[in-house]
């Protein structure tokens, strides 16, 4: 990637930093002066939120820029490969979550730039226990095409969010089929220009019926640990999205107990070589999971971290990769 294309990305994003931090002086200085209590704190607040996005886009800048501009072996090309480095702080993800499911969730090397686009929504905020939504989607290829394609993506989601709380829905979010098959209709004519495909998972976790349904189009399967340590089968998937426009999606349902483990993970974890040119593979994942499954969430993906760096052993990761535990506990 040439030295222009470099200084744009980091403009762009130095430039969201700096509407971030204008906003939360905006909603700061503006609770200062507010005539009524009630005002001041939903001020407040607002401008916490800003602080939220404006720590994130502190974080993500510092990534990027240490993965685009250093001129390392390490360094993140995406015109080429993606080569980084495991960081020893691990960099968990802001996700929402609901009462009796412990989340914990990791997206190396950066937020913005790769194919991998994790995400969560509460469906019904207003419930005391909302059944919570969860989609992870990894589009084929590093390039620049890989992060296009994210991006629409992303957008897809956020509309079909925004129209969802307007009572507007364009698909229902608490159904999987109706949600795969509405992303593969709004990305197949962006996957057929950049001839990349995507796949993608979309469960909806609820924790007071205690079940998952999902529909998975590709998506590597999910590993499901139940509360006796047993490895559990989630193998229905069906077409990558993005080859067929008219194709229908189907869900499955299984039941879910306290205790039961459930992560979800792009290929780049288990594809990950060592020096001996061996893969991670899925099985060491799950062995892992094992060890550590009477956990917490966040300690659950430490571990898998640290046994990936030991089994890397100093060599590079070549794909990003994206990690979210899930744990089911007492309501």
């Amino acid at each position: 990637m040439d030295q222009i294309k470099k200084k744009s990305i980091i403009n762009v994003l130095t430039n969201a930093l700096k509407r971030e931090t204008e906003a939360f002086n905006y909603y700061y200085k503006a609770s200062k002066k507010a005539p009524y209590p009630e005002t001041k704190s939903l001020l407040i607040q607002l401008a916490e939120e800003e602080r939220k996005h404006r720590t994130f886009l502190i974080e993500e800048l510092q990534r990027i820029k240490k993965n685009l501009i250093q001129e390392t072996n390490d360094n993140f090309n995406l015109d080429r490969d993606v080569r980084f480095s495991i960081p020893t702080d691990i960099p968990f993800k802001r996700l929402n979550s609901s009462p009796g499911i412990d989340l914990a969730a990791i997206s190396l090397p950066t937020e913005f730039i790769g194919g991998d686009y994790l995400e969560t929504i509460k469906l019904k905020p207003g419930v005391e226990i909302p059944p919570l939504a969860i989609f992870l989607c990894d589009v084929m290829g590093h390039s620049l095409e890989a992060t296009q394609i994210k991006a629409l993506a992303k957008k897809a989601i956020g509309l079909l969010r925004e129209t969802w709380i307007k009572g507007q829905g364009l698909a229902d979010l608490s159904r999987p089929e109706q949600i795969i098959t509405y992303l593969n209709q709004k990305l197949i004519d962006e996957c057929h220009s950049c001839h990349r495909f995507v796949s993608a998972f979309y469960g909806v976790i609820d924790a007071n019926r205690k079940t998952l349904t999902y529909t998975s189009a590709g998506h590597e399967p999910p590993i499901l640990i139940n509360a006796n340590n047993e490895y559990c089968h989630l193998n229905h998937t069906e077409l990558l999205l993005g080859i067929e426009k008219d194709l229908s999606y189907a869900k499955v349902s299984i039941p879910l107990n306290i205790g039961d483990v459930l992560v979800l993970f792009s290929d780049g974890i288990t594809e990950a070589f060592n020096s001996r040119e061996e893969p991670f593979e899925r099985e060491r994942l799950c062995q892992v999971v094992k060890k550590a499954q009477d956990a917490s969430a966040s300690e659950i993906v430490r571990q898998i971290v640290h046994a990936l760096r030991d089994f890397l052993d100093g060599e590079p990761l070549t794909d990003e990769f994206t990690l979210a535990v899930m744990k089911m506990n007492e309501i």
